[in-house]
């Protein structure tokens, strides 16, 4: 008897939703250097699930210096395309525990949403994938590989020797990237283009050496406050993005409203949006630049200085 492949997805959903809680309890924090057992321990069960969804071949593969990706395939009938399905199995660092309502690494349920650190991303990712598979089952239309990266939070530094390495592996007609965001909870989205990124880490010295504020202000620039200067200058002063040569777009309005998108992004009272145009236009058709970290001298180790 023929199965209707919208009732095989709910078939399954119960048995992915556990799987997907299974991944969640392992912190594979890959910007961790302590939870490179975890890391590998994610990849492992990863492919041990991608096992069990019907891929008869499947390795926890690394090229060169990179964190363990799992990579899988499945030939489809003669003749048929090949599918390449992606996500990442490593997760952001929690954070402070205080900032969380349940434990970061304990998937817990809370008005129809699913809490934890990766529950959406991006071992979702994983999750859907599996969900997919597993509805199939054995009457897959199209060949399969499937693609789970271990390093996609810092960055996928080793990505481009990954690519390399596994080349005729990765093969395929079709990439389906399952790390992206739903339009609304009720209404898929489905993303056909994004910004390219780049990571970059910009150090700034003034001095050899420590001095006096009190002696040698005026004159000695510190480099703390240059450094702000500079990151200041990356944008204008209604917050658009001031680095010549990026380039802007347009993007189709729909109906994404402020008040929706501050709610969303938790954005404070009084604090205003930054940049001109459409929110979509500047979400998805124009640059950011995001600043994610200082390291400079604390408050504290600067008490004694004056």
């Amino acid at each position: 008897m023929t199965v209707r492949l919208s009732d095989a997805m709910r078939q399954v959903l119960p048995s992915v939703r556990a799987d997907l809680e299974r991944l969640v309890r392992i912190p594979s924090v890959s910007a961790d250097p302590d939870a490179t057992q975890h890391v590998w321990a994610s990849a492992g069960t990863t492919a041990g699930l991608l096992r069990e969804a019907g891929l008869p071949e499947v390795d926890v593969v690394t090229a060169g210096d990179s964190r363990p990706a799992v990579l899988g395939r499945r030939p489809g009938p003669p003749g048929a395309p090949v599918v390449l399905l992606y996500a990442h199995h490593d997760v952001q660092p929690p954070g402070e525990a205080a900032d969380w309502d349940s434990d970061p690494f304990e998937p817990a349920e809370r008005d129809g949403r699913l809490y934890g650190r990766g529950t959406a991303d991006d071992k979702a990712g994983v999750a859907v994938h599996l969900a997919a598979l597993r509805a199939y089952g054995d009457q897959l239309p199209v060949g399969v590989t499937v693609l789970v990266e271990g390093e996609e939070e810092v960055g996928s530094p080793a990505l481009p020797g990954f690519l390399r390495a596994f080349r005729d592996a990765l093969r395929a007609d079709v990439v389906v990237f399952a790390d992206a965001g739903n339009w609304a909870a009720d209404v898929p989205a489905l993303t056909t283009s994004l910004r390219g990124g780049t990571a970059v880490v910009v150090e700034v010295r003034t001095l050899q050496h420590g001095v006096h504020s009190g002696m040698y202000g005026g004159p000695v620039p510190d480099a703390l406050t240059a450094l702000c200067r500079m990151l200041a200058s990356l944008h204008d002063e209604r917050g658009d993005v001031a680095v010549p040569g990026l380039v802007h777009g347009e993007a189709d309005p729909l109906d994404l409203t402020e008040a929706h998108f501050r709610a969303e992004a938790g954005v404070l009272d009084g604090v205003r949006l930054t940049g001109t145009g459409g929110l979509t236009a500047r979400l998805w058709a124009g640059p950011a630049i995001a600043v994610t970290g200082i390291d400079a001298p604390s408050v504290a180790a600067a008490a004694s200085r004056s």
